[in-house]
């Protein structure tokens, strides 16, 4: 009957590699669990991102050479987007599927037995590997030798088995089981971390916000103009605050947000730079920030008595009168409109229609200069509309807050995948698969012993835990 290890190694092989399988799917297998596979998906994940390190991402924007061949060219690849594109989540999966065959079949062919045995038969007591071995003499007999050994491997080995022959006894000891699961673990982590890379991919949201000091929004407009995306809840800016150093460069600046649904606070919180939040599964980060103008208004009623009111009046906004269906908006606004100084324009909202004049600041002082024109243009009366008189308090410019807003669902994988990466490399590296074998061989002087070992890694800490191990067993009495 021929031996049985043979026909294993060949069985293994042949599931491993694919040979011996002429079927579409061993076809497939063998490429999918090829090392060169691997390196020629590397090879192409590496080429893909140096293209998008050379390469602008992201929207290019309108250029000139928005208009070239080679930019419709790289466009319709997705080279400008790279990292989102069609060719990188490929990539990602075609390496997936090759890390998932390669480690079933690996999994496979070092778990079947060949042929089938029961689990006894099956763990077979490991002979010591040949090659120099550090031999030991002692004068006590095999069987008291024996019994010293495995006392002092009891010591230093929690995995200890003994094997009794005629003439000698053979220990085995065993450390570091764990790390020939640190391989498994390692391309468990990179599965995880490109499952992460394509659920961002596929689900993941990037997109802006820009929010007027005071005011609330609930669009969100994504990157690479993929259009607007309303939001289920709005987002206020409660306050705007910004210092500076003494070159008048930005030294903090930050955003006190509420979200609301309904219009009611759900939550409030500081969003600063490098510190997100997080609310209805998207994460808001400090971006930018900006001033726009805005004109302080105040407004005189006269029919129930003189009576001020003053109203912060943005550009483009309405706001209404105190009586009747008229309001006003600010539509214009000029720091030094036609050298009279700051200035805007008003339009009045009425059922008589739409009225439009400017008003100034500087008003008093533009009356004495000139004092016909004022009554002479509509355009720049500010009585023109009965029982109200407008004037300008001043132009202030007003913050507004750039959040960057991202949905990452694969952040936990990637994680998680980070994680397990490092404890499998500590798994493999700094706790490597060691066996050792004690020998004791009967003499005629007492007893022989000669230490062995085995690793797949580190070989120097290999042999010197064997040094070890002999100066434990010399340091025995007897031994010598």
């Amino acid at each position: 009957m021929p031996s049985s290890v043979p026909e294993r190694e060949n069985f293994c092989h042949d599931q491993y590699s694919g040979k011996g399988d002429g079927t579409l799917f061993g076809k497939i297998r063998k490429i999918l669990c090829s090392v060169k596979t691997t390196i020629a998906i590397l090879i192409a994940i590496a080429l893909f991102s140096v293209i998008g390190t050379l390469l602008p991402q992201g929207h290019p924007g309108d250029t000139a050479d928005s208009y070239s061949l080679i930019f419709s060219i790289f466009n319709t690849l997705q080279f400008y987007d790279i990292f989102h594109s069609f060719w990188f989540v490929l990539l990602a999966f075609l390496l997936a599927l090759n890390l998932i065959f390669c480690t079933w079949y690996r999994l496979l062919s070092a778990s079947l037995p060949w042929p089938p045995k029961n689990h006894s038969e099956s763990k077979k007591f490991p002979d010591p590997p040949g090659g120099e071995a550090k031999i030991l003499h002692s004068n006590h007999p095999l069987a008291e030798e024996a019994r010293h050994c495995e006392t002092v491997l009891k010591k230093y080995f929690r995995t200890l088995s003994r094997k009794d022959r005629e003439n000698e006894t053979v220990l085995h000891a065993e450390k570091g089981i764990l790390s020939t699961y640190g391989v498994y673990m390692i391309h468990a982590s990179i599965l995880l971390v490109l499952l992460g890379f394509i659920l961002d991919a596929f689900l993941g949201i990037e997109g802006t916000m820009t929010i007027m000091e005071g005011e609330s929004d609930h669009l969100l407009y994504l990157q690479g103009e993929k259009g607007v995306r309303k939001l289920d809840f709005d987002v206020r800016c409660d306050r705007f605050l910004l210092s500076l150093y003494d070159t008048g460069a930005p030294k903090m600046y930050r955003s006190d947000l509420t979200f609301l649904k309904n219009g009611k606070d759900l939550h409030k919180d500081t969003l600063l730079v490098n510190h997100p939040i997080a609310f209805g599964g998207l994460r808001f980060y400090q971006a930018s920030y900006g001033e726009v103008p805005a004109a302080q208004a105040a407004i005189t009623y006269f029919r129930q008595g003189e009576k001020d009111v003053s109203v912060l009046s943005m550009k483009g906004r309405e706001y209404p009168l105190p009586t009747g269906n008229a309001s006003f908006e600010v539509i214009r606004i000029e720091e030094n409109f036609m050298n009279m100084g700051p200035a805007v324009k008003i339009r009045i909202h009425s059922p008589a229609g739409n009225t439009q004049f400017w008003i100034f600041q500087h008003i008093q002082s533009l009356r004495e200069t000139y004092p016909d024109i004022f009554h002479t243009m509509a355009i720049f009366n500010p009585e023109i509309f009965k029982p109200f008189v407008f004037s300008l308090d001043s132009i202030k410019n007003r913050y507004y807050t750039g959040l960057q807003v991202m949905k990452e669902p694969g952040v936990p994988w990637v994680g998680c995948g980070a994680f397990l990466m490092v404890f499998g490399f500590i798994l493999v590296f700094i706790y490597p698969h060691r066996q050792l074998w004690v020998v004791i061989r009967k003499t005629n002087a007492g007893s022989s012993i000669g230490i062995y070992g085995r690793s797949r890694r580190d070989p120097a800490g290999l042999n010197r835990e064997m040094t070890e191990l002999a100066g434990r067993l010399q340091s025995e009495e007897g031994i010598g």
